[in-house]
């Protein structure tokens, strides 16, 4: 199954052009994701997950943008996630039954994942899927092999523990990448995740509060560097 080259999504913005690629309940098989890390290790060594469980590739140059639209055509994707297999993706490590396969499922840190973790993902070679939790959950792995991947992946950056305070939170691309920005909101963001949180928390660098995650939420807006109002939505 491929991409239609007529469904990405161009956005020009302070830090270049970004391109949306639509993979929203699809799985992704791992050549995909290697050819997802060549792409990023183009632009800023990242790939971006948004709160519509799509990816963002952010700083390519204008002069590119066809190759990448093609490249991304010609990619392969897995299957539609089916109806029985929830939206949601519950983090940590996941096996039905003694003996069975096991799922892992990970929480990415503001929804920006390395190259290099795509890289590895390539290599595990297991069908992957994101959701609009900016969560990754990785299917199918023998006991064994899970356990290589959580002492790899885990020091890596992923989020494997239920009660990390990255999970309740997400935020706006922030300075200096979006003009209009009047804080460094994920370096704001990181600072916060070092206390624990009842509840998701979303920031945002201006008024157009981009981002926001669907369900509720505390919205700390920025008024200027580090500080915030903070709204419930």
């Amino acid at each position: 199954m491929n991409v239609d080259s007529n469904s990405l999504h161009i956005l020009r913005a302070a830090d270049g052009v970004s391109l949306r690629v639509p993979v929203n309940n699809r799985w992704i098989p791992g050549s995909t994701w290697g050819e997802l890390a060549e792409l990023a290790q183009q632009t800023d060594q990242h790939l971006y997950l948004t709160d519509s469980g799509n990816i963002r590739i952010r700083g390519l140059e204008e002069a590119k943008i066809g190759d990448v639209c093609t490249a991304i055509s010609s990619m392969e994707w897995g299957n539609d996630v089916s109806p029985q297999e929830s939206s949601s993706i519950s983090i940590g490590w996941i096996q039905e039954q003694k003996s069975a396969p096991v799922d892992l499922g990970a929480g990415v840190k503001l929804g920006i994942l390395p190259a290099q973790i795509a890289e590895i993902l390539a290599a595990i070679d297991h069908p992957t899927r994101i959701n609009h939790q900016r969560r990754l959950l990785i299917s199918g792995l023998p006991e064994a092999l899970a356990e290589q991947i959580l002492r790899i992946l885990a020091p890596a950056g992923l989020i494997f523990d239920e009660h990390s305070s990255w999970n309740r939170i997400s935020a706006c691309i922030g300075a200096p990448h979006c003009s209009h920005a009047l804080s460094y909101v994920r370096h704001d963001a990181s600072q916060l995740a070092t206390t624990p949180l009842a509840s998701h928390v979303h920031l945002v660098g201006c008024r157009q509060r981009c981002g926001q995650p669907q369900g509720p939420h505390q919205l700390y807006q920025a008024t200027g560097e580090g500080e915030y109002d903070v709204l419930d939505h």
